[in-house]
């Protein structure tokens, strides 16, 4: 068993992409945006993150906003200020545990991951770690920005 997934973890060759880009995009990625989707001034100022990094950060979503559930990864929920309050402590809290993790099980929330994505995310956590500690700033900074202009954040699913 250990030699299958010592194998199959060498054909995940791929970094995982943390940043953090401008503009709603397509694929699989997750887009958030300023209001409601069905806003039209919003779009420009959407920001989107790839799925794959986007479970690191979606379990705080899942845990503070009763709106966000069962398929809404695969959907569009708009989420209010102060849930949105509520998921940026989360965040910092992850945060400083991150800082402080030496090996992933410090991090906390693995279990909650798809094995593949947790699987890619370990096969080079000191880079990781040091990555996803970066996009949970600027994720923050933008969702504070937002917030100062707008009542409500939409998460637009894959």
């Amino acid at each position: 068993m250990k030699a299958r997934l010592r194998r199959w973890i060498g054909r995940l060759d791929y970094q995982m992409d943390f940043r953090m880009r401008n503009g709603m995009r397509g694929g699989l990625s997750m887009n958030l945006l300023p209001g409601s989707y069905w806003g039209t001034n919003s779009r420009e100022n959407a920001v989107s993150i790839r799925e794959a990094t986007f479970w690191y950060l979606e379990w705080a979503i899942l845990k503070r906003c009763p709106a966000y559930c069962g398929d809404s990864h695969y959907g569009v929920t708009a989420i209010p200020r102060e849930e949105w309050m509520d998921i940026l402590a989360e965040w910092k809290v992850f945060k400083e545990r991150l800082l402080k993790a030496s090996i992933p099980i410090q991090m906390g929330i693995t279990t909650r991951i798809p094995l593949d994505f947790r699987i890619t995310f370990l096969k080079d956590f000191p880079r990781n770690r040091k990555c996803l500690i970066r996009l949970i700033e600027q994720l923050s900074e933008w969702v504070r920005n937002t917030l100062a202009n707008w009542e409500e954040i939409s998460v637009c699913g894959i």
